[in-house]
């Protein structure tokens, strides 16, 4: 079937079609989807867009049980609807609480003066005691660097202290700089540095200061474009995808979960979580076995009986035990928390409602894994019925990098709408 070319996904997608999304990048003018956009593996908005208005009306609520860096909630508010997130990551947290916030008169004038009072600062001058818990900081970080963002931390901490909008703000401002200014490549969600080519860090009092301007423009557009639809972004206590308390009916759930295997976002995101001070080093290392996904020994299950139901996987994960015993237990237990996901996913929804999933095939030791169509499977098994899947080709190589030969490059994403029963 030959790809489809356009601005934007139909409101009617053919069943099995592939798309090729070529955006219209004024469409983002006005939205936060510009704040931090190197957030690893973050999916294109035109595809909650699709969901939103197919499946959804105005005053409806939409989850998204994985939230990342919000874009299902920033479409759902630019289109009248109540946002309801869940994440794991504590700077994925803060951004959407950021990237979701109507900033009133009030917020941008104490913005504009903490901005002023920060400009009239030398950094240089500074003696800033502030150090994150990172492990090898002078190895990611030259001395400048550390010493002019140990100010930005220390001075957005005094100067916004009596409203946290403006301090959360002002630390995904600076977390949009963290690795501009590092000793880290910038092409690869995962840092590392180039021996080969060698980096010349961003200085963090040149830079600052423009990233801010171009993200106050994103979070005012925003404010002014969803403010007269009265609606809310509500991010959930809960942490874990497996277990959801919406605390109200959920009229449809949109969401781009972990890929298998795909992605460390402890050691992606380490950078932030730990410069904003948003956990300890430890913490963050000890969180790794509750990430879905994750490869940590001690969280793969021991028996998967959800997963092992499934006639597609279960001989893919024999195929792949006779090789790498331990690759084969990541995959059940992958699919095993998927379904449990999908069981606290139709428990939220109301009848009728749907449950788009995004997300991509794999390839482990040699064996393809059909994410969307073991997903598929299982669902069916668990009272939703499948009303359609289409898959687009995704663009962007920073959101899906070779790994080292082990997992190939995932081309495609595909969109999989489950209805409840």
């Amino acid at each position: 079937m030959d790809v489809i070319r356009l601005d934007d996904f139909p409101l009617n997608p053919v069943q099995g079609q592939v798309y090729e999304i070529i955006p219209d990048k004024t469409r983002i003018v006005a939205s936060t989807n510009r704040l931090f956009n190197k957030y690893p593996t973050r999916y294109i908005p035109a595809v909650p867009r699709f969901a939103i208005r197919a499946y959804s009306q105005q005053g409806d609520t939409v989850l998204d049980p994985f939230c990342g860096s919000g874009t299902t909630a920033i479409e759902a508010m630019r289109l009248g609807r109540n946002a309801l997130s869940l994440d794991i990551d504590p700077f994925a947290r803060l951004l959407i609480r950021v990237k979701t916030a109507v900033y009133r008169k009030e917020d941008l004038a104490l913005l504009d003066r903490v901005v002023r009072q920060m400009e009239a600062l030398d950094p240089g001058s500074t003696d800033a005691s502030w150090r994150p818990d990172l492990p090898n900081l002078e190895k990611w970080f030259c001395e400048t660097s550390v010493r002019e963002l140990a100010f930005f931390k220390e001075a957005i901490d005094r100067l916004a202290a009596e409203n946290q909008r403006v301090r959360d703000y002002l630390y995904v401002v600076l977390a949009g700089i963290l690795r501009r200014c590092s000793n880290a490549e910038e092409v690869s969600p995962k840092p590392y540095i180039s021996t080969r080519y060698p980096k010349t860090p961003a200085v963090p009092s040149q830079l600052f200061y423009k990233t801010e301007a171009l993200y106050r423009e994103a979070i005012t557009g925003f404010s002014r474009e969803v403010s007269p639809y009265g609606c809310t972004s509500t991010l959930l206590e809960s942490r874990d995808a497996r277990q959801i308390d919406a605390g109200r009916p959920v009229d449809l759930a949109v969401t781009s979960p972990p890929y298998i295997n795909a992605y460390d976002y402890v050691r992606s995101l380490r950078f932030e979580d730990l410069w904003l001070g948003l956990t300890s080093y430890r913490e963050l290392q000890s969180s790794r076995g509750s990430y879905i996904g994750t490869e940590s020994p001690g969280a793969l299950h021991p028996e998967c009986p959800r997963a092992d139901r499934s006639e597609l996987l279960a001989p893919l994960a024999e195929q792949i035990a006779r090789v790498d015993d331990r690759r084969s237990r990541i995959v059940r237990t992958y699919f095993e928390d998927m379904a449990v996901n999908m069981e606290a996913v139709r428990q939220s929804l109301r009848p009728g409602g749907r449950y788009v999933i995004i997300t991509g095939d794999s390839s482990i030791r040699g064996q393809t894994i059909p994410t969307s169509g073991i997903l598929r499977e299982m669902a069916e098994q668990n009272g939703y019925v499948r009303e359609l899947s289409f898959r687009y080709v995704i663009r962007d190589r920073y959101l899906h990098l070779p790994r080292g030969g082990r997992g190939g490059i995932i081309h495609y994403d595909d969109v999989l709408v489950l209805r409840k029963l």
